[in-house]
């Protein structure tokens, strides 16, 4: 085929081209550059454009699936142990916190006032403070402690807001805490931000009356109720209309069972109310 034509008076040979062998440079190399060109058409990109430039989603592809371009990849990295003080508990050393349950109290109330009133109850149980209004009941069975919280609550919801098992995962506290805030631009002093700042913490409760009527305008003092101090921070920040504002925000009271301050100077009114509270065996 060919052989009678001719280029600049030379004659021409024609020959078809030997294909290269399976495995050789040559069949690597057009292996190479189909699977770069793969996809390459109606308006798609190329192996070689997707590897390099990042994936992405097409316009009529699934909307809800993120768009990903070049540079929002991160390599794998093995996940980092927590840091901390390690200190190995046996589960034996735990055995009286697995048949106790945490509880919040529905008022300050004396923890010996409670375990009176439970025993009158035939409940034998200890009763102890864990921060804020919460307590510790620590019962003397397991059994007899989840057998009463699931058919006889009724003992219990005088005192209690709530009364579970405690969890030794998670941390069931509630704190209900007074914030200090400060250096509060004037044109901000807002119910809404006084909110926003408290849902942000935990949950809202009020502010106290002087914010509200604006009496001073140097501090807001807003009621809230966290499951740790640490949910408010020291320099809270808000964005207004785009523009950030950073305060100062300070716990400076927390409801609580202080026993020594509190409690016992109370706790003949509270042995009263115990006795209005029991019911008349006539």
């Amino acid at each position: 085929m060919g052989q009678n034509r001719r280029l600049d008076g030379r004659a021409l040979s024609i020959k078809e081209a030997d294909k290269p062998k399976e495995g050789s440079y040559r069949a690597r190399g057009r292996q190479a550059r189909d699977w770069q060109e793969m996809g390459a058409g109606n308006g798609r990109r190329t192996f070689r454009e997707v590897v390099t430039n990042g994936a992405f989603y097409c316009d009529n592809a699934d909307s809800r699936k993120p768009k990903m371009e070049y540079g929002d990849i991160k390599p794998f990295q093995e996940p980092k142990e927590p840091e901390g003080i390690r200190v190995p508990i046996e589960a034996d050393e735990v055995e009286w916190v697995q048949r106790s349950a945490i509880g919040n109290l529905r008022e300050t109330v004396s923890c010996i006032v409670i375990e009176s009133y439970l025993a009158g109850e035939g409940v034998t149980a200890r009763v102890r403070p864990v921060g804020g209004m919460n307590v510790l009941v620590i019962f003397d069975d397991r059994e007899e402690m989840e057998t009463l919280l699931k058919h006889y609550f009724e003992i219990f919801e005088k005192w209690f807001q709530e009364l579970k098992p405690y969890s030794l995962e998670n941390d069931e506290r509630r704190y209900k805490v007074w914030v200090k805030v400060e250096e509060l631009p004037p044109h901000l002093w807002n119910m809404k931000i006084f909110k926003a700042l408290g849902e942000s913490w935990g949950r809202f409760i009020t502010v106290d009356q002087a914010t509200e009527k604006k009496s001073r305008l140097d501090q807001a003092i807003i009621k809230v109720e966290v499951t740790s101090k640490r949910r408010v921070p020291a320099c809270p920040q808000v964005i207004v209309n785009g523009k950030k504002c950073i305060m100062r925000a300070t716990i400076i009271e927390t409801e609580t069972m202080d026993i020594d301050q509190k409690i016992l100077p109370v706790i003949g009114r509270n042995l009263e109310k115990l006795e209005e509270l029991r019911p008349s065996k006539s």
